[in-house]
């Protein structure tokens, strides 16, 4: 009776990794390469192989050898890490002092240089980080938050950059572990500034965030668009229509500097002196003339006071009149002392 032919069973695979079925009841051998029938003796055959010339040949070469594998630069996983790290700080760090992403072209090149080698991170790659790295993560810690929060106020305001109408959203929430936190819910630009674009925006922004049920006060400027004037009786606000979308009531809170604004103006117009326009003329007097601001900074060091250029009031009021005013103060006995010492002295600085 014939013998039954073997076969590469699946304990011989187990035993011998690098001997591979093919076709015709023959296996391969991928260290040797070599193709050889096991069909007689099964696992005779297979030893019979490890003891052959040729085998033992390509063993020894293959151990005296150099893999390729080895010439490659192998990458420390934890290194990786740290670099990207660095490259993800150093790119919040431009965003959040609102410096151009150009500046990184050359400040990553002098990083490089003179601290960390691997340090890139130009233009492009910067940007990138910000956009699609930084920026999902701080949305994913703001929901989570608000997810946390039972009650938000929002505040809303519009400014333009040219022919460019932005429009940022910011949302006010207390959470238990953190305390009250203000930060930024949206900033898009808008095709206008109307009650209805301002509402359906906010509305759906709300929507957005799930807030429609949170929200609790609308603060924005005391202007007719937010609030229908004083009284707040009018319909056609953007106050008037969320409570309508939201049906029901909610706070209604003005901007708190522009209420302090207005009330000091009142105060101010009743002083005898006008702030304002000494501010003004105090700015132009010295601006673009050489000679009156040698001749102040040589009563500054009379007086032992360090010279300060003096500051422009601009079109924001209640923004720029209180540094501007602070600064004539800072110099006011070196001011005295020079318009006093001046012929035809103009009479507000004279005033003053």
């Amino acid at each position: 009776m014939p013998k039954r032919k073997c076969k590469l069973t699946s304990q011989l695979k187990i035993d011998y990794p690098y001997i591979r079925e093919t076709h015709d009841d023959k296996v391969h051998c991928d260290r040797c390469r070599s193709v050889f029938s096991i069909c007689h003796g099964g696992r005779s055959d297979i030893k019979e192989h490890l003891e052959t010339k040729r085998h033992k040949t390509s063993i020894e070469a293959a151990v005296s050898s150099t893999q390729l594998t080895t010439l490659f630069k192998k990458v420390n996983s934890n290194e990786s890490l740290i670099s990207a790290a660095k490259e993800a700080t150093f790119a919040f760090h431009t965003a959040i002092h609102g410096q151009s992403f150009k500046s990184c072209d050359c400040t990553s090149k002098l990083i490089a240089k003179l601290f960390d080698p691997k340090f890139s991170l130009a233009k492009t790659k910067c940007e990138s980080v910000v956009v699609n790295c930084i920026v999902p993560m701080l949305v994913a810690e703001l929901r989570l938050e608000l997810k946390k929060a039972n009650f938000v106020t929002v505040t809303i305001d519009a400014s333009n950059r040219k022919e460019i109408k932005l429009v940022p959203v910011v949302v006010r929430y207390f959470v238990p572990d953190l305390g009250v936190k203000v930060k930024l819910l949206e900033f898009k630009s808008l095709g206008g500034k109307t009650s209805e674009i301002l509402s359906n925006y906010l509305v759906s922004i709300l929507d957005q965030n799930v807030l429609k049920e949170k929200l609790v006060g609308f603060c924005a400027d005391n202007c007719n668009t937010n609030f229908g004037g004083v009284k707040r009786k009018g319909k056609n606000n953007v106050f008037f229509k969320v409570r309508e979308s939201l049906k029901r009531n909610i706070i209604g809170i003005g901007c708190a500097a522009h209420i302090v604004h207005n009330c000091l103006q009142h105060a101010v117009d009743t002083l005898p002196v006008c702030v304002e326009s000494l501010v003004v003329k105090m700015y132009r007097y010295f601006d673009i003339y050489t000679v009156r601001v040698t001749e102040l900074k040589i009563f500054c060091d009379f007086v032992e006071i360090e010279y300060q250029r003096i500051l422009q009031h601009g079109n924001t009021r209640f923004l720029s009149l209180v540094p501007a005013l602070q600064r004539i103060l800072d110099m006011f006995e070196a001011l005295k002392n020079y318009f006093n010492s001046q012929e035809g002295c103009p009479i507000n600085q004279k005033m003053f």
